[in-house]
C-alpha cells in the first residue's frame, strides 16, 4: 500500500489558500497602526499663534482670546456614554471644547476624584493661558 506524504495541506489546497487571511489580517494591521499614529499625535499646545486640541479623530485650532477659562470637567461626545474626565476648554461664545488627550479613564464612580487630581493642570493651564493673552504676539515669542 502506497500512503502519498507529499501532498499539500488541506488548508491551503481548497478557496485560494491563505490569501484571503493574509490580506485581512494585513488591513487590520494597516488600519491600527493609522489610529495608532492619530492616538499618538494627540495632545494640547498653547502657544502665541493660538490653541491647538488634538484629539483622536478631529483637531481643533482657536485662537488664545477665544479661550475663557480652562476647567476640569466630563466630556461627553455626543451627549452619549459616561464621557471622560478631562480639561475643559470653556470658549467665549458659551461652547466647551475636550482635551481627551489629558483625560482619564475609569469607572463612573471615580469621577470626582479623577476631576479634583485634574483641579491642579487647570490650574497651570490657566496660568499660561493668561500670561499669552496678556503677552501680545510679538512679547510671547
Amino acid at each position: 500500500m502506497l500512503v502519498n506524504i507529499a501532498n499539500k495541506p488541506r488548508f491551503v489546497a481548497h478557496n485560494g489558500g491563505l490569501l484571503p487571511f493574509v490580506v485581512f489580517f494585513l488591513a487590520v494591521a494597516i488600519g491600527s497602526a493609522a489610529v495608532g499614529r492619530r492616538l499618538a499625535r494627540c495632545g494640547l499646545s498653547i502657544g502665541p499663534e493660538g490653541i491647538v486640541v488634538r484629539g483622536p479623530f478631529r483637531t481643533r485650532r482657536l485662537a488664545v482670546q477665544d479661550v475663557e477659562r480652562i476647567e476640569a470637567g466630563v466630556q461627553r461626545p455626543g451627549d452619549v456614554g459616561n464621557g471622560t474626565p478631562c480639561p475643559i476648554l470653556r470658549l467665549a461664545d458659551g461652547s466647551a471644547v475636550g482635551v481627551w488627550a489629558l483625560g482619564t479613564e475609569g469607572l463612573r464612580s471615580n469621577y470626582p476624584r479623577h476631576l479634583e487630581d485634574m483641579r491642579p493642570v487647570c490650574d497651570q493651564l490657566n496660568q499660561l493661558l493668561i500670561s499669552m493673552k496678556s503677552a501680545g504676539p510679538a512679547e510671547a515669542l
